[in-house]
């Protein structure tokens, strides 16, 4: 019997957490250093391709996670789809649709976007490997064999952003760089399905089960994406040039609070997936915890630490920066609690974080828009409503 065949032993949250952490942190690191050679070897020009490049990729990773997360609930419940020739079904079937409709987009994104031809097609192939990822680590994280769910974390960051960056500073050339990184997401993948001991293809068609369940999760999470990203759009919208860049300044101890405890989501979700509600309590007090510490480090060490990070010019948004600290911390919770309904299948779930999007643009359009400041509130009360939502789904008697 293969390692992967062995339940993994109960155990509390830190220890897997801290082991996820590292792996993903391998992942944030290399993401920022590829992003200072960037700026510091392409110029202005270069690097606003390379990072609207990115962007695009994030955007289309949202399949990649929908794929991991529907693979890990089905392992962790033991139910039908869970086998590995069904979850390389599921992860063929979702990388073709998203790579095809990709492909499809790449001359609008090249003409509207003024993005290099190559280096744009690259991106949409990008999502083949990438999505394909996403059934090696969600039967890892189903299986709660969370040491090797943080190495392949690690193995696939490596290999896409490392790459990536050797290419960026030799050569100073955006599609060079997107290139290597396509070359660095196949090797990834291919550790990864031997890793997981996942078969190359997978005979018959897609349970429509699992399909339905594949869509309503690609649904949800962009809803969540969405809801967690548009705030930088309507502070572009609504505030002056100025203000706006304050908002932006701002919103990196937003990312921080909201990025930072997300190790937790990866970790008790195969035990929501088990029905474990006492598992939710903790998440989200772990969770709230993490994000009250990064508000309260911004809180005393903001007023300097950031105008010495992103300079001088910031130092009237760094004094406040604690209300962003807050609105990251509400919008990690909310994630948290979306994941628990998608682990319970609740379709409305997306319903809801769509709706948290229409409130918080028609507060930030119509009432809150004074400042940097008031937006980060209205994003947080937004969420805190959303938070109440799903707290609310949880304890219904059919949740």
């Amino acid at each position: 019997m293969s390692d992967v065949d062995v339940p993994a032993p109960r155990r509390g949250l830190l220890g897997p957490g801290v082991v996820v952490a590292a792996g993903l942190a391998v992942g944030q690191v290399l993401s920022y250093a590829q992003a200072v050679a960037g700026a510091r070897v392409l110029g202005p020009a270069g690097f606003g391709e390379l990072s609207t490049l990115t962007n695009l990729l994030v955007i289309g990773a949202v399949v990649a996670l929908a794929v991991q997360t529907v693979s890990a609930r089905r392992v962790a419940s033991a139910e039908p789809g869970s086998d590995p020739s069904a979850l390389v079904r599921l992860g063929l079937s979702s990388a073709a649709v998203v790579t095809l409709v990709a492909l499809l987009l790449v001359p609008v994104v090249v003409l509207v976007l003024r993005l290099p031809w190559l280096a744009a097609l690259a991106v949409a192939l990008t999502l083949w490997p990438l999505t394909l990822s996403g059934t090696g680590l969600g039967r890892a994280q189903g299986d709660e064999h969370f040491v090797r769910l943080g190495g392949l974390y690690a193995v696939l960051a490596a290999t896409r952003f490392g790459l990536g960056i050797v290419v960026l500073v030799v050569t100073r050339s955006v599609t060079a760089t997107v290139v290597a990184a396509l070359v660095g997401g196949v090797v990834g993948w291919l550790l990864v399905r031997w890793r997981e001991e996942l078969p190359w293809t997978a005979s018959g068609r897609l349970d429509p089960d699992v399909r339905t369940e594949a869509l309503h999760t690609t649904h949800a999470l962009l809803a969540m994406f969405v809801f967690t990203s548009c705030d930088l759009l309507l502070a572009r919208y609504v505030l002056p040039a100025a203000e706006a860049g304050q908002y932006a300044a701002g919103s990196v101890v937003l990312k921080i609070a909201f990025w930072l405890p997300q190790v937790v989501a990866v970790v008790v979700f195969p035990r929501l997936a088990q029905g474990e509600r006492g598992t939710l309590i903790k998440g989200v007090v772990a969770v709230v915890a993490l994000g009250l510490l990064v508000t309260i480090g911004f809180a005393v060490t903001g007023p300097w630490l950031l105008p010495w990070l992103l300079g001088p010019a910031y130092s009237s948004i760094a004094a406040q920066s604690w209300v962003f600290g807050l609105a990251g911390t509400a919008e990690a919770a909310a994630y948290l609690l979306l994941f628990s309904r998608l682990a319970a299948r609740d379709r409305l779930a997306a319903v809801a974080v769509w709706g948290a999007v229409v409130v918080l643009a028609v507060l930030v359009l119509t009432v809150a828009h004074a400042s940097p400041t008031e937006i980060a509130a209205a994003v947080t009360g937004v969420a805190v409503v959303l938070c109440g939502v799903g707290a609310w789904a949880n304890l219904r008697p059919s949740a």
